[in-house]
Order: C-alpha cells, then sequence, then structure tokens
C-alpha cells in the first residue's frame, strides 16, 4: 500500500445539495490523471476568456478538445427538484384557494336561500341592492378584511426577519 503526503486540510463544505448532510471528501492531485480546473471571470467577458483558456489548453494539449461547464448550472441542477417541488406546491395552493372559494360560494348561496323571506321583504320595503348585498354579506366582509391585513403582516415579518439574518448563521445550520 502507497502512502500519500497530506498537504493541506479543509474545513467541511457541502459539495452536493444543500438539503444534504456533509459527506467526506478527498480531493487528490494526480497529474498524470483527468484534472478540473477552476477560472473565474466576469459574465460579460465569457466568450473572450473561454477563447483565451482554449488558446493556452491547445498550446499544450492540441489532441484533447477542451471540455468546460460552468459551475453555476451545476449548482442550479442540484435544486431541480426543488424547483419541481415548488411548482408542485404551487398548483395545489391554487386547487386549494380554488376549492375555498366554491366553499364560500356554497354558503354564500346556502345563506341567501335561507334568508330568502327576508330579502323578499326588504325588497318590499324599499331595500337598494346595495343594502341587500351588505346585510348578506357582513359576517364574510370582517373575516375576509382580519385576512387582508393578518397575511401580509404574517408574511413581511417573516421576510424582515430572513433579510436581515446574518448569512453565516444561516449558511452555519445547512
Amino acid at each position: 500500500m502507497e502512502w500519500e503526503e497530506i498537504v493541506g486540510v479543509v474545513k467541511d463544505f457541502h459539495f452536493k445539495s444543500l438539503q444534504k448532510a456533509i459527506e467526506p471528501l478527498v480531493l487528490r492531485i494526480e497529474p498524470n490523471r483527468d484534472s478540473y480546473v477552476f477560472a473565474k471571470f466576469r459574465s460579460e467577458h465569457i466568450q473572450e476568456s473561454l477563447a483565451s483558456i482554449r488558446k493556452v489548453y491547445d498550446s499544450f494539449n492540441p489532441d484533447f478538445p477542451l471540455e468546460y461547464s460552468f459551475l453555476d448550472e451545476a449548482v442550479n441542477r442540484l435544486y431541480d427538484s426543488e424547483q419541481k417541488t415548488k411548482k408542485i406546491f404551487n398548483y395545489f395552493t391554487l386547487l386549494a384557494i380554488f376549492i375555498s372559494c366554491l366553499g364560500l360560494y356554497g354558503l354564500a348561496a346556502y345563506m341567501a336561500q335561507q334568508k330568502t323571506k327576508e330579502i323578499g321583504i326588504r325588497k318590499v320595503l324599499g331595500a337598494s341592492i346595495m343594502n341587500i348585498m351588505s346585510g348578506l354579506s357582513k359576517e364574510f366582509i370582517l373575516s375576509g378584511l382580519a385576512a387582508l391585513f393578518i397575511a401580509p403582516l404574517t408574511i413581511s415579518c417573516r421576510s424582515v426577519k430572513a433579510a436581515t439574518a446574518h448569512p453565516a448563521e444561516s449558511l452555519r445550520y445547512e
């Protein structure tokens, strides 16, 4: 068994999706094997940078074509399943809202049916359509206003907490 010299140790880091636990990783330098080079450059100079890298690569190794990929695309692929899950949750949220609207419609229809005689008497006594509608919907208006006030308040509180959090703290627990 041949032992290799350890030239450094790095802190644990995520090299897979943040949803997965950090696993052991050995980084080896093997000159006779395939290797990777990571280059960072400005996005507005992608073509020029790739041409420059290709020129240098071809001068050292013209028999093999340069194969490259972008790290941001690889990271995005790690989160494809989360994006699909998000889309599914959005569809089910819309479905739940639609079903709740159907329930409200049914409740309003039932309430109007129960109050048919009251509505008729109010019409005979000269009540306007707006008076009749406000009389039928006053219970719904209060709960709707409460929901319209509470939902943005809850969302904004959570958003402020997430926006003001220190990034090191949020990454520490992933």
